[in-house]
C-alpha cells in the first residue's frame, strides 16, 4: 500500500522505482542468459532466435546509415542552382595570383631591358628593328595583361555566372531537378524492404542511387576547385603564351581556365534542357516511368560539359588565327616595307645630290 506524505496525498513515484529497476534487472538478466545459452548450448532453439535479433539489429543501423546519407546526398537537389552558380571568391585566391604576378614581372622587367638595349644600340637593319619594336610592344601588353590577371579573371567568372543565370531563366529549372531527382524515394523505400529480407539484398540499389549522387556532388565541387586552380595559375598562363616557345602550353592552359569556369553555363543549358523535355514528355505521355527519366536526366546533365568542348573547338580556331597575324611573317613584312621605304628615300637624295660633270 501506497503510504500518504505529509500532505495527506499518496506519495507518487514511491512504489514504482523499485518495480521499474526489478523489470530492467529481468531483462538484463535474460538477455544475459539468452547469450549464455547461444554460446553454450549449440543447436538450441535459442541461438537462432539470438542470431536473427543481431542480425536485424545489423540491419537496421545499416538502414539507418544509408537514411543518413540519403538526407545528406539529396540536400544536392535543394541546392543544385546555388552550387552550379557558386564561384570561388576572388579574394581567396588574390593573395595566391600575387605571389605568381610578383614572380613574372622581374622576367618581363629583364626582357623588356634587353630589347631596349638591342633595340638602341644593337640593331643595324630596319627589318631587324622592326621586329624588336614589334616583340617590344608585345611584351609590355603582356605585362599589362599578367598585372590585370586578377581583374580577368573576375570578369570570366561574373560573365560565367550573368549568362548562367540568364540561361537559368528562360524556363523553370525547377522541373529539371524535379526530372533528375525522379522516383529516388521509391528506390529508397525498395531498398529498406528488400535489406529485412537479407542484408544482402537491396545493396545494388542503394548503390546506384548514391552513385549517381556521389557524381553530381564530385562534379560540382571539382568545377569549384578547378576554377579556384586555374584562376591562380593564370598569370602563368598569360606569361607563357606571351614567349614563343611556351605559347602552345599557355594557350591549353587558358583553353582550361575558359572550360572549366564557363562549364556552369553548359549546366544550366542542360539543366533547362531537361526541364523543357520532362514538361513535354508529361504532357504527351504522362504514365512515362520516372525511373527513365531520372536516369536519362543525370546523364544528359553530365553530358552538357561537352558543349564547352565544343566552343573551344572555335575558339582554338580563333586563337590560331590570331596567332598567324602576330607570327613572324608579319614583322619581316613589315621590315620590307620600312626597308623600301629607306631605300626609296636614300635614291631620291642620290639623285638631288649627285650631279653630272659637264
Amino acid at each position: 500500500m501506497i503510504q500518504p506524505d505529509n500532505t495527506g496525498k499518496p506519495a507518487k513515484g514511491r512504489g514504482t522505482k523499485p518495480l521499474a529497476l526489478a523489470v530492467m534487472l529481468i531483462l538484463f538478466l535474460n538477455l544475459f542468459a539468452l547469450q549464455v545459452c547461444a554460446r553454450g548450448l549449440k543447436g538450441d532453439l535459442l541461438k537462432p532466435v539470438v542470431d536473427e535479433t543481431i542480425r536485424g539489429g545489423i540491419r537496421g543501423a545499416v538502414i539507418r546509415v544509408a537514411s543518413v546519407v540519403k538526407n545528406f546526398l539529396y540536400s544536392v537537389y535543394d541546392n543544385l542552382i546555388l552550387l552550379i552558380l557558386a564561384n570561388p571568391p576572388i579574394t581567396a585566391i588574390n593573395g595566391f595570383m600575387g605571389f605568381f604576378i610578383r614572380l613574372a614581372q622581374p622576367f618581363y622587367v629583364l626582357a623588356i631591358t634587353l630589347l631596349g638595349f638591342q633595340l638602341l644600340f644593337i640593331s643595324t637593319s630596319p627589318e631587324e628593328r622592326a621586329r624588336v619594336k614589334m616583340l617590344f610592344g608585345w611584351l609590355l601588353a603582356s605585362l599589362v595583361m599578367v598585372s590585370l590577371s586578377p581583374l580577368i579573371m573576375l570578369l570570366l567568372m561574373e560573365t560565367s555566372r550573368m549568362f548562367a543565370t540568364v540561361v537559368l531563366g528562360i524556363a523553370d529549372p525547377n522541373l529539371g531537378i524535379h526530372a533528375m531527382k525522379g522516383n529516388t524515394d521509391v528506390l529508397f523505400d525498395t531498398f529498406k524492404a528488400l535489406n529485412w529480407i537479407g542484408k544482402d539484398y537491396g545493396v545494388e540499389i542503394a548503390v546506384l542511387d548514391f552513385s549517381f549522387l556521389k557524381v553530381l556532388y564530385f562534379i560540382l565541387m571539382l568545377r569549384y576547385m578547378m576554377v579556384g586552380l586555374w584562376g591562380i595559375l593564370l598569370p602563368v598562363t598569360l606569361f607563357f603564351y606571351s614567349i614563343k616557345a611556351s605559347r602552345g602550353l599557355g594557350k591549353s592552359m587558358f583553353a582550361q581556365t575558359i572550360m572549366w569556369t564557363f562549364m556552369q553555363v553548359a549546366w544550366s543549358i542542360g539543366l533547362i534542357a531537361i526541364a523543357v523535355s520532362f514538361a513535354g514528355i508529361q504532357e504527351v505521355y504522362p504514365q512515362f516511368p520516372l525511373m527513365y527519366i531520372h536516369l536519362a536526366s543525370f546523364f544528359l546533365f553530365f553530358a552538357s560539359p561537352m558543349i564547352i568542348l565544343g566552343v573551344m573547338g572555335w575558339l582554338e580556331i580563333g586563337f590560331h588565327i590570331f596567332g598567324t597575324m602576330a607570327s613572324a611573317p608579319v614583322s619581316r613584312g613589315v621590315g620590307f616595307v620600312v626597308s623600301a621605304s629607306v631605300s626609296r628615300g636614300l635614291a631620291e637624295e642620290e639623285e638631288v645630290i649627285i650631279k653630272p660633270v659637264s
